[in-house]
């Protein structure tokens, strides 16, 4: 089989890092400029109720994601996604698949949600009102995904994620959460690409 992991798995690394760091960057910049302080709107709290509310609502989202992911496939068929492309013909060792997981579960939902929801949900709330400022927050999310046929299931994952994170009053349960369920969704392709075994 013709071994092209190594850069894929490095090309799909370093570009989840570099749009990190645009996204942190925008984030805080944007703080600064709207609010003069370089501190997000939301904060960093955690505890252990952080913590627990972040992963079941991690595994909700997920089961959601799930769900309506198959109620839109049924619908309308589509192509396989990306990353279920890349374990399904590509060799690979380790190290790559660490790169991988790094990316996806911990650079990806870090960065989204300093901007999404620590940055852009609670600036569009204090201008629009919680309701609009979630529902804006979920459109631009989802959209941002660039994939159209995922747009309703990435919508009312990130609806949910910017509830608890206004309710909790914290970023972190919408980093754990997005965390969670990102981890969950690659193990779930990652075993479904194996033919169901570990």
């Amino acid at each position: 089989m013709f071994n092209i992991f190594n850069s894929m798995a490095e090309i799909m690394f370093f570009q989840s890092l570099t749009l990190a760091v645009f996204f942190i960057l925008l984030a805080y910049g944007g703080a600064r400029w709207i609010g003069k302080k370089s501190t997000l709107p939301l904060p960093w709290k955690i505890n252990g109720k952080t913590i627990f509310e972040g992963v079941t609502l991690g595994l909700k989202v997920f089961l959601l994601v799930l769900l309506l992911g198959a109620l839109t496939s049924l619908l309308f068929p589509v192509a396989p996604h990306l990353i279920e492309n890349i374990f399904k013909d590509f060799v690979f060792r380790p190290y790559q698949i660490v790169l991988i997981a790094l990316a996806i579960v911990v650079i990806a939902p870090v960065a989204e949600e300093i901007f999404f929801r620590g940055f852009l949900l609670p600036t569009l709330q204090i201008r629009w009102g919680t309701r609009w400022a979630l529902h804006l927050t979920s459109f631009f999310f989802a959209l941002l995904h660039l994939d159209p046929l995922r747009f309703l299931p990435l919508y009312g994952a990130s609806y949910l994620i910017g509830r608890a994170a206004l309710q909790q009053g914290s970023l972190m349960v919408a980093v754990l959460a997005h965390g969670v369920w990102n981890f969950s969704s690659l193990t779930l392709m990652w075993w479904l690409m194996k033919g169901g075994a570990f």
